[in-house]
């Protein structure tokens, strides 16, 4: 036998695109032979003709992660100008909640919660009730548009949410989902360029407008 197509197959669990370039500089393979084994793997479904590689195919196990929304609450669901208010703090404007639910139908992202607002949030319905009142209020006014948090980042409510986000995506990695796609909605900066976030990121404005209908679509843009 020329070659052992399950060796190569097993190199593929790490990649996402190869080519026959890649074939040829790790396993040494000259052009035609590479060209084969390329061939090969589309012919089984391994990788598309582009070289996208078919994690599923690869791993009976693999799990495609859902595409996610970082939200932050301050600065993207109200502004310097809003006036609904909850526990004597600014509270949330429907219109940019509205907002949110435009990314969410176009995407089928899940929501998760990088805001300070989620100090005392919780994804567990057991504990619900021990929300703080705020926590609960965040809840209602995205429920009255058909949107839950799914979850929450733990940074100790720090300025290190990019390190939050990375940590929550590597844990989701462990239990074998693997989120690629995902974007940050946020007016702040934090440590996003240190963890080299700002490609994710739909930076908005508390001072302005917080969310708008130009963020909406840098956000699916980013998704899709």
């Amino acid at each position: 036998m020329e070659y052992d197509l399950t060796e190569i197959i097993a190199g593929l669990q790490n990649k996402d695109k190869i080519s026959i370039s890649y074939i040829q500089r790790t396993f040494s393979f000259g052009f035609t032979k590479a060209g084969k084994v390329f061939n090969e793997l589309i012919e089984k479904g391994y990788v598309d003709e582009e070289g996208k590689v078919n994690k599923k195919k690869i791993d009976s196990n693999y799990i495609e992660g859902p595409r996610v929304i970082f939200l932050d609450v301050d600065g993207v669901l109200n502004c310097h100008s809003t006036k609904d208010t909850c526990c004597g703090y600014r509270g949330i404007e429907d219109k940019k909640v509205s907002y949110l639910k435009e990314i969410v139908d176009a995407t089928d992202a899940i929501i998760v919660l990088v805001s300070s607002w989620k100090e005392w949030w919780t994804a567990n319905p057991k504990f619900k009730s021990s929300q703080d009142e705020m926590a609960t209020y965040l809840d209602k006014k995205l429920a009255n548009y058909g949107l839950i948090i799914r979850n929450k980042t733990f940074d100790g409510n720090s300025y290190r949410r990019g390190k939050g986000i990375l940590r929550y995506i590597e844990m989701q990695k462990e239990n074998g989902i693997e989120i690629k796609k995902f974007v940050i909605l946020d007016d702040e900066m934090f440590d996003y360029l240190e963890t080299k976030m700002t490609r994710h990121l739909v930076r908005t404005s508390f001072e302005q407008n917080g969310l708008e209908k130009k963020h909406v679509r840098k956000a699916i843009e980013k998704l899709c």
